[in-house]
This record gives structure tokens, sequence and C-alpha cells, in this order.
């Protein structure tokens, strides 16, 4: 019904979902992580890294946002809100 009323999507779309499917998958990648100082070490899986998509991905980038945006560009007064403007 979506390609005969508004043509086939493009290549990019299925790119997204499949990196989506793929997010936090052992089998696609993964970095093994170990404290040097006790020896714990743990895998942790490779992300998709997309925003609007990807539930968890999405919220890792909205939290380090608000975080530059505290440190970096507010002051340290209270605030109501703040917009963005592009």
């Amino acid at each position: 019904m979506y390609a005969s009323r508004y043509g086939f999507w493009r290549t990019y779309v299925m790119t997204v979902i499949f990196k989506y499917l793929d997010c936090g998958d052992l089998h696609m990648g993964f970095a093994r992580v170990r404290c040097e100082e006790c020896g714990h070490e743990y895998l942790l899986a490779f992300s998709c890294k997309r925003r609007q998509f990807c539930p968890s991905c999405h919220q890792k980038r909205v939290v380090e946002y608000s975080e530059w945006l505290f440190t970096n560009v507010l002051k340290d007064v209270p605030h109501r809100q703040w917009a963005r403007f592009i």
C-alpha cells in the first residue's frame, strides 16, 4: 500500500532499520572492556548510533547533549526553559 501511494522507500531507510536490528547484538561486533585494577572484564556490544529511530541510542545522545548544554552553554542561574533555534 505504501509503495503504490508514495513510491518506493529510499535505500537509506532500509539501512537504518537493519542497523537498528543489529544494535546491541554481540554477533555484530563488540569491545572487550577490562579494569586495570581488579581485572574484571565484560563485553560491550556496538551500537547503531541512530538518533530518532533507536530508542536506546537516541536517549544516550539526548543525555550527552543535555550534559554539554548544562556545562558549556547555560549560566549557573535558575532556568524555566530554553529554546533551540535552528
